[in-house]
């Protein structure tokens, strides 16, 4: 299940701008106790995330949300869903 909401998390960051798609992809990464290697999608929206705010923000972003505690992480999320 906590797979699945990471997995889904990914797919919001999709649709969201870049420092968000960041935030979540560390999020997921939060839910789920560790990155996800070689996801081709995961990759390619953390490439144009990279692209648009820089490394440095990115990884920043990324960083923020893979130390969120699940209780944060699960707050930020509906945020982003409710726009």
């Amino acid at each position: 299940m906590v797979a699945d909401l990471a997995a889904a998390v990914e797919g919001l960051a999709e649709a969201i701008p870049p420092k968000q798609a960041a935030l979540l992809l560390g999020i997921a990464v939060a839910l789920r106790g560790t990155a996800l290697a070689g996801d081709p999608d995961v990759a390619r929206v953390a490439a144009e995330a990279t692209a648009v705010i820089g490394a440095e923000a990115f990884a920043e972003q990324l960083c923020t949300g893979a130390a969120m505690s699940r209780e944060d992480a699960l707050t930020t999320i509906d945020k982003a869903v409710s726009g």
